[in-house]
């Protein structure tokens, strides 16, 4: 977009928390199967999805041979209904950005 900025500090572009975190969306979006990336993001911002709440989601997706992401996505099938209510925005974000990446990938001739 030719928007000048000017970066302070001693961070390199790709060290900062903001690019890392907006990484990690871009990571979900095409790779759902990603928990690291999930991890890293599924609280920014914060949506009362703690640690506790993390082991227990990893727990869950580990006995079901699923992704952390399907065990929030469908976590009041799995008994964590404070998790279902805390992750419907974060679903639903990455939901329709997946849709608009697959709409974006039909004209790119890939």
């Amino acid at each position: 977009e030719n928007i000048p900025y000017k970066i302070v500090g001693g961070l390199k572009f790709y060290e900062r928390k903001e690019i890392k975190d907006i990484i990690a969306y871009l990571r979900l979006i095409q790779n759902t199967n990603d928990n690291l990336s999930l991890t890293r993001i599924i609280n920014e911002p914060k949506r009362g999805i703690g640690k506790t709440s993390l082991d227990n989601i990893a727990q869950v997706a580990e006995q079901n041979g699923v992704s952390m992401y399907e065990v929030i996505k469908n976590a009041d099938q799995y008994g964590l209904n404070r998790v279902y209510l805390n992750s419907r925005e974060f679903i639903n974000v990455i939901e329709e950005l997946s849709v608009k990446k697959e709409e974006i990938l039909k004209f790119i001739d890939v």
